[in-house]
């Protein structure tokens, strides 16, 4: 058997004004990761430009669906069930949307690990070069 480290780590997400948490597993670290979100944001667009709203439920239902699976896409594990559990991807809270509070709050660490992780493989190149 092989096994292999995929370097997810488990990251708390807390809901203001509740005592609900949940668990989601994330690695930040991914290299791969800046390219995924930038795919899903363009997915996310092109999908959203083709849902009727005439019907909102449908159309609600249809917006959260494709939230959800690039959300899940990006960051490479399923973390939406978990992640909007309680809250809609889509609600309103103060002036943006849930996901996007949750993309505001996780960008700060995403851009510690990525500058970590470019570190570290700087160094393993120029061991390799050498």
């Amino acid at each position: 058997m092989i096994e292999l480290s995929t370097g997810l780590k488990e990251y708390t997400i807390s809901f203001k004004g509740t005592d609900k948490t949940v668990s989601i597993f994330l690695n930040l670290a991914d290299l791969d990761l800046p390219i995924r979100l930038k795919n899903a944001q363009k997915t996310i667009g092109e999908k959203l430009d083709a849902v009727d709203i005439s019907d909102t439920a449908v159309a609600n239902e249809k917006i959260r669906n494709i939230i959800c699976e690039e959300v899940d896409y990006a960051f490479g594990n399923n973390i939406s069930g978990e992640l909007f559990k309680y809250c809609s991807p889509m609600a309103m809270v103060g002036n943006k949307m849930f996901v996007e509070q949750f993309f505001d709050a996780i960008l700060p660490y995403i851009a510690t690990e990525m500058k970590k992780s470019n570190e570290k493989m700087a160094k393993h190149l120029e061991k390799i070069k050498k």
